[in-house]
């Protein structure tokens, strides 16, 4: 996971990139909550996680045609990365712990 800006912290400036078979698929967080996914710009799918008891609940609406490839990957964001990263105090916490 890298950041869009330089030492931005919040969610909606954090992005997953994964680069295979010369296609170029990015996981931008919208909210935290949101995500989309795109592969070379295009907008693939949108995924939403869950409020509260349902937090751990992510739904994906498809926005564009997909092919194998393009599931695996979204399986990946959907599975592993899932929207919305966690916030700066989150990351300050995590990275206190990593010392």
């Amino acid at each position: 996971m890298t950041d869009q800006k330089p030492k931005a912290m919040r969610r909606k400036n954090k992005r997953c990139e994964v680069v295979i078979s010369d296609r170029t698929y990015l996981f931008a967080h919208s909210s935290g909550r949101k995500a989309t996914a795109l592969r070379d710009g295009i907008a693939l799918a949108r995924m939403v996680r869950g409020r509260w008891s349902r937090a751990t609940t992510v739904t994906r609406k498809t926005l564009a045609a997909t092919d194998a490839l393009d599931e695996c990957i979204l399986t990946v964001f959907h599975k592993v990365v899932t929207p919305g990263r966690t916030g700066a105090f989150d990351q300050v916490m995590t990275d206190l712990s990593n010392i």
